[in-house]
């Protein structure tokens, strides 16, 4: 992949994640299936996907709250499930998260300055006087009055909440801030603003990103590089701007036909693929060759993610039989 001399925040080798299933037997959901990425300091990276693609599974894999089946989860070059304390107390100071619903992440009984201030409390060290000063900051910092630090979080609107859970994972300065769908449950005309809010704090300290959301829009405003998901396997991996002018893989080229135009000339596009399969009995071989229009006799295979451009990779056995030169005559 680029940037071999960049500084890698994340790095995950064949990584798999299997849940028993209650009441059945030897049943498995395969939640995860030999995912390899690199996420690299300061930049932001997406995960996009279906509902039940992995994305969540994956993103608590990456905090440490899952332990993979298999394969290997690395933090600045350390594995996070090696065992060591030490390893996991750096993750847990550096890595943040903001949660989807600003209605359900905030606790109604805490006032704003102590939902802020209470990873610092946590790591202890300050006085309550140094921590009301620097969740004044905050909140000046994430464009809210210092006012706001002695209400109670019912008394925001939701993007007014996304900024407290945006300033709540600034406290401890972290290196990287996962984002889980961060304004989807927010109004079309806020979203703009916390988008801008989360570049705008990038640029000032370097934050690394990694980001999950279904919403292909979002993705395209804010993100370096994405990775798309399909029952727990990543399908395409490449640049934000490689991946939205030339999609490659069957599966994302149908995630993009989906989408829809608010331009009433725009010719409509009917995507008809079928329901996804069940994650209990996933198909053999490629698990998109239900549904997918250009299935053959190869896709019987199992899909390896493979470069098939410069810094862009496809799982797809028919596009693993082609070079770059002729890769567009075969979609």
């Amino acid at each position: 992949m680029s940037g071999k001399e960049r500084a890698v925040a994340y790095e995950l080798t064949n990584v798999c994640k299997e849940f028993h299933v209650k009441g059945g037997k030897n049943k498995t959901v395969k939640a995860l299936k030999n995912v390899t990425l690199t996420v690299y300091r300061g930049e932001s990276f997406g995960i996009v996907g279906e509902s039940g693609c992995g994305k969540s599974t994956l993103v608590k894999t990456m905090l440490g709250l899952y332990h993979p089946t298999s394969g290997q989860v690395c933090y600045d070059g350390k594995d996070i499930n090696c065992g060591d304390k030490s390893v996991k107390k750096q993750l847990h100071s550096e890595v943040q998260v903001v949660f989807q619903d600003p209605f359900a992440s905030l606790s109604p009984r805490m006032r704003v300055w102590e939902i802020i201030a209470e990873p610092l409390i946590v790591k202890g060290g300050m006085k309550k006087k140094e921590l009301l000063s620097r969740v004044e900051e905050l909140l000046q910092l994430t464009g809210l009055p210092a006012s706001a630090a002695m209400k109670y979080p019912h008394q925001f609107s939701g993007g007014q909440r996304q900024r407290i859970a945006i300033a709540r994972a600034l406290s401890v300065m972290p290196k990287c801030i996962i984002l889980d769908e961060p304004v989807s449950a927010l109004d079309a005309s806020v979203r703009a603003q916390v988008l801008n809010l989360l570049k705008d704090l990038q640029a000032q300290f370097d934050l690394t990103y990694i980001i999950i959301a279904h919403d292909l829009e979002v993705m395209e405003h804010v993100c370096d590089r994405i990775g798309v998901m399909y029952l727990g396997q990543l399908m395409e991996l490449a640049s934000c701007d490689r991946l939205f002018s030339e999609p490659l893989h069957p599966y994302t080229q149908k995630l993009f036909d989906s989408i829809l135009t608010i331009d009433p000339e725009a010719p409509k596009k009917r995507v008809e693929i079928g329901d996804i399969p069940s994650p209990i009995d996933t198909p053999k071989g490629c698990p998109f060759s239900t549904r997918c229009a250009a299935r053959s006799e190869a896709c019987s295979a199992e899909p390896i993610l493979s470069e098939v451009r410069h810094d862009h990779y496809a799982a797809c056995v028919q596009l693993e039989k082609y070079n770059r030169s002729n890769i567009t005559e075969v979609i």
